[in-house]
């Protein structure tokens, strides 16, 4: 196998000299992450590893005869490389294309975050109808998954470095990838839909908040709102102080303008318990966001149920983002996730205690209210004021 790889790793070195620059970068990216897996699963996953390896190949054949094999995979899920600017190492995400993409019409987009159990891979074929008892995962991360519905959508499944739960470099690799589907296919940024299961629930929770401005909804499933909860912090004051900038619960304001889901089951077993969710609902009933939350009297495997057989991509295609909402919200505790619609924190007075600016447009003014934050910008371009001579705040 190594010396297999190492063929198809000089092959790809001739055929990318041959073709120059006919074919886009990131399809020799693509191909190279392609064995970058091979080589990394095939210890435990030969099999697997092997069919990595002649896509691979086949993809090699298709690019020296001047044809792109991404844009001959649409209507199937495979995994894209990219470079990424935090990591020496190609990072990888799932994606499915529309067997009849068009690139003059936008697409909506579902960014779909896996759980503990799982990898972009392997959770990309489950939402796309490809079902299977969580405790097999470990048996399926790397096989080929067929989907079992086609929306019309493009959906995809990052990585997030393993398995840190969509923090940190997970969170940039979401972020990431949003860009890089964005710079190589045509994405309707209002119909940009961000869903989790499991951790990946605990994920749309924090980055659903943290940067709820960029999706027209937010879906989590079988999560738990809060760090605090999930790491039972709220006993030891500066655990949780540093975990409030990355939970749900305490960014739940961010989301005023999002279309914002919950879905949990009544007898989950595991640590995403109830009753986190429970009081999170008490929580964000009294802020004035407008949510919505639904009970499944069954345990944490909630995805199919989620989704119904696809009709969910039908229920979010007509949700659309608020590009320019009259009152935006913004609660951070750090400058990677400041800003909301038109309004970002540019200086926290005192870090980490969670800075918090509400601000109203109404006719020529705009009423700002602020807690912990002494430096603001307003995009003033995205703000509905009337047309007037005068501004005032």
């Amino acid at each position: 196998p190594a010396g297999a790889t190492h063929a198809l790793r000089a092959e790809l070195e001739r055929v990318r000299a041959s073709q120059g620059m006919q074919l886009p970068e990131a399809t020799w990216t693509s191909i190279a992450y392609q064995l970058d897996v091979a080589d990394r699963i095939q210890k435990d996953y030969a099999t697997q590893a092997a069919a990595w390896r002649e896509r691979a190949r086949n993809w090699l054949e298709l690019a020296a005869a001047g044809r792109d094999p991404l844009t001959s995979a649409y209507g199937q899920i495979v995994m894209r490389g990219y470079d990424s600017s935090i990591s020496k190492l190609r990072q990888g995400y799932a994606i499915y294309i529309p067997k009849n993409y068009d690139a003059k019409r936008a697409y909506p987009l579902m960014v779909a975050l896996h759980g503990g159990s799982a990898n972009g891979n392997l959770f990309l074929g489950g939402v796309l109808g490809n079902n299977m008892n969580w405790k097999e995962y470990d048996h399926h991360l790397w096989d080929d998954f067929t989907p079992k519905w086609s929306p019309d959508w493009i959906v995809v499944a990052p990585d997030g470095f393993g398995q840190v739960m969509w923090r940190f470099m997970g969170e940039q690799d979401v972020l990431d990838v949003i860009a890089d589907v964005r710079k190589h296919y045509n994405v309707d940024e209002d119909r940009t839909v961000l869903c989790g299961l499991s951790n990946g629930g605990v994920g749309a929770y924090s980055l659903g908040m943290r940067h709820a401005w960029r999706f027209s909804a937010v879906l989590a499933i079988a999560g738990a709102p809060s760090w605090i909860q999930y790491a039972r912090a709220e006993s030891d004051p500066l655990q949780a102080e540093a975990l409030h900038p990355l939970s749900g619960m305490s960014l739940a304001e961010n989301a005023i303008n999002t279309d914002f889901r919950y879905f949990h089951g009544t007898v989950d077993p595991g640590p995403m318990r109830p009753a986190f969710v429970q009081a999170f609902s008490q929580h964000i009933a009294k802020l004035g966001v407008p949510y919505k939350e639904k009970w499944f009297e069954t345990g944490h495997d909630l995805l199919y149920l989620v989704q119904r057989h696809g009709k969910i991509f039908d229920e979010l295609s007509s949700v659309v983002r608020k590009r320019r909402p009259n009152e935006v919200r913004v609660v951070t505790g750090d400058y990677r996730a400041n800003r909301q619609h038109w309004l970002t924190v540019t200086s926290i007075a005192r870090l980490p205690e969670l800075a918090r600016v509400r601000a109203v447009a109404e006719g020529d003014a705009i009423t700002i209210e602020a807690k912990n934050a002494r430096g603001l910008r307003i995009e003033l371009g995205d703000v509905p004021l009337s047309a007037a001579d005068t501004l005032r705040l």
